[in-house]
């Protein structure tokens, strides 16, 4: 834990009654932390030793609940860093450019520290407090001097980055400067969304059956059910059903809402069984990165294998895509398909009948309709203008016709 102490929800770190404090402790005396560097957790395990270029071994820890793996050494460096920082009601005092020229990198850095540890107090999910530190960070390693609003303007500017970027990094910055206390105008980019690539099912069976390890029950159970990547990885194995076939979403990304997605494949069944029960999680120790980096690495030889570029353009988000057009396609109803994925406000949904309409305009099977069937009387009524039981997805019954 950081030294200090919590008090209302904001951390107070000690510091002297000059700017900096340079009082240091010998390396050998500073004690390890007791929480994880990425998300403040305190069950830590001991994950074996790595060897250094000079040889030298060092203790590997392990989070248990982020899955984070971090050597002791960096734990020393982040409590060396901990104990050489300002306050952030110092920086709120400072009006000058001059003054503020005066903060170092390590009071900076302290800054950093407090503000992510605010924001894990405050409740904020793990990945948010992630892409603020990277934000931050790439902003730094750019040349922007986080405490020049100016700077930090310029070198976003300059930037090719993507206005969905932008506007993350634009965020994590306001954030940090609501937190120590400086005012800022922020600029203003404009978001396109952009079409995202739908490939056919046949090119993602194909990465299905030349992952390795983990990677096809992976990618089998987002193809299914449109999860995103890191809803995936939090699911437990008590979410999951192999009786009834159901498997849970419990812990949903950007304020998505909990489902439940049944009737699912024997296929997806016989993957989640022949899982090991390493702990709770149905993927174990595995991290959504290491899965990112196994899952690129099989993909780009089986790109080439099969030569297949279109290979290279399927990510874990794309699987999401294609089964909302599918779903699309195959109903029809907007609602049903932003109550699959979690949405709550449908104008995110919508997406899907501009990629559907371009899609399928072209193929003769457009000749029919589907509906989904929510009663008895609606299936009465539905059967009585012609429409036929079709398939059932989820747990709903879908009903076709010719048109």
């Amino acid at each position: 834990m950081l030294q200090g102490q919590v008090e209302e929800g904001k951390v107070t770190i000690p510091f002297s009654s000059s700017l900096v404090s340079t009082q240091y402790s010998p390396v050998d005396s500073i004690p390890l932390s007791q929480t994880c560097p990425e998300c403040g957790s305190k069950s830590i395990v001991h994950n074996g030793q790595r060897k250094l270029k000079n040889k030298v071994k060092v203790q590997v820890y392990r989070c248990n609940d982020c899955h984070r793996k971090f050597s002791e050494k960096y734990l020393r460096s982040v409590s060396k860093v901990s104990q050489h920082q300002i306050c952030a009601k110092t920086v709120k005092n400072l009006d000058s450019t001059t003054e503020l020229k005066s903060v170092t990198s390590n009071d900076i850095n302290g800054l950093k520290l407090q503000h992510h540890v605010e924001l894990k107090l405050k409740g904020r999910a793990d990945s948010t407090i992630r892409l603020s530190r990277s934000s931050l960070s790439t902003l730094e390693k750019a040349g922007a001097t986080l405490l020049d609003p100016q700077s930090v303007r310029t070198i976003i500017a300059g930037k090719n980055w993507s206005g969905n970027r932008k506007r993350n990094v634009i965020n994590a910055v306001t954030q940090f400067y609501s937190f120590i206390g400086l005012t800022w105008s922020p600029p203003d980019y404009q978001i396109v969304r952009k079409i995202p690539f739908i490939p056919v099912e046949q090119e993602i069976d194909e990465l299905i059956a030349g992952a390795p390890n983990k990677i096809p029950t992976f990618l089998q159970l987002l193809k299914e059910t449109a999860m995103r990547g890191g809803e995936a990885i939090q699911v437990r194995w008590k979410d999951v059903d192999l009786e009834r076939r159901v498997v849970m979403c419990n812990y949903p990304e950007k304020g998505s809402n909990t489902r439940v997605f049944s009737d699912l494949s024997s296929k997806l069944l016989t993957m989640l069984n022949n899982l090991p029960r390493e702990n709770e999680y149905i993927f174990g120790t595995m991290t959504l990165n290491c899965f990112k980096a196994s899952f690129t690495r099989s993909r780009k030889r089986l790109a080439f294998k099969l030569a297949n570029p279109r290979l290279n353009e399927i990510h874990f988000h794309t699987l999401r895509h294609w089964k909302a057009t599918m779903l699309y396609h195959y109903t029809h109803d907007l609602l049903f398909v932003a109550e699959f994925l979690g949405h709550k406000d449908i104008e995110n949904t919508r997406l899907y009948i501009q990629l559907e309409k371009n899609l399928f305009k072209n193929f003769s099977d457009e000749n029919f309709t589907v509906k989904v069937v929510n009663s008895v009387d609606e299936a009465i009524a539905l059967g009585k203008v012609g429409f036929q039981p079709y398939l059932v997805i989820n747990g709903v019954q879908l009903v076709w016709k010719r048109n």
